[in-house]
Formats: C-alpha cells, sequence, structure tokens
C-alpha cells in the first residue's frame, strides 16, 4: 500500500535521479534524510522527547519524523521534523493523525475525526522554554 511503502522510505536512503527522455540525468536529489546531530540536540531541545501528547518517552529513543515527507520534498531542517517514539511514529503513519508545526515553531497535533469529529488541535509535548 502507499501507506507501507511511506513507511519504508521514512526509514532508508533514497535518492532521487532525474533522467531525460534519452535517460541521461539531469538532476540528483537530495541525500542527507536523517537529521544531523546538531539537528536531533536541537530537536531534543524543542520537542523534549516524543512530541505525541501524553507521551514520555525522551529523545534518544524517538525517530526524526518528516512532517512532509522526505520523498515528498520534505526538508531536513528544524522546520519540518518532530521526535516521536517508534510507538508513535507508527502512529502517524498508519492512522489519520495529522501533525503540524505551529507559528510558535512547536508542534500541534490534530486527531483523527474516529477521536474528535471536530479534530480541535492538541498542543504536542514540550519543554518550557528558557526566558
Amino acid at each position: 500500500s502507499i501507506d507501507t511503502a511511506r513507511m519504508l522510505a521514512c526509514d532508508c536512503t533514497v535518492t532521487r535521479i532525474l533522467l531525460d527522455e534519452n535517460g541521461v540525468p539531469l538532476d540528483c536529489g537530495k541525500e542527507a534524510r536523517t537529521a544531523t546531530v546538531p539537528q536531533r540536540r536541537a530537536l531534543a531541545v524543542r520537542d523534549g522527547g516524543c512530541a505525541f501528547p501524553g507521551c514520555g518517552t525522551p529523545s534518544g529513543w524517538c525517530d526524526a519524523h518528516h512532517i512532509v515527507h522526505w520523498n515528498d520534498g520534505g526538508p531536513t531542517n528544524l522546520d519540518n521534523p518532530i521526535l516521536l517514539c517508534g510507538h508513535h511514529h507508527r502512529t502517524v503513519h498508519h492512522t489519520q493523525w495529522r501533525v503540524e508545526i505551529g507559528p510558535d515553531r512547536k508542534s500541534v497535533f490534530y486527531p483523527p475525526m474516529s477521536i474528535d469529529p471536530y479534530q480541535q488541535p492538541i498542543g504536542g509535548n514540550s519543554p518550557p522554554t528558557v526566558a
């Protein structure tokens, strides 16, 4: 299924190569799918661990999930990935939960209609900000 393909693509390395009509490469896509060590540290500071509401999994046990999938052109920068534990990473991939980064650069989750018919936004976990 497309969802399974997206999940597999999220955890693998894919290189996009654009070919012309003769099969000659025109462009080679980005290869840096995974967050760098400094990016993971920054995500740990911002998210404090798994960003999913109510989860207490520490950042060292989390994946950097691309909100806009990497295969769809989502960048690996601090405005696209969030930290999710394995359970919630699979939940976001295989259910109708949606996540966005709000104007305050914190995660906002939208539950599926089966949980909340109005899909009211729920703030993700985040540590207190430093003044």
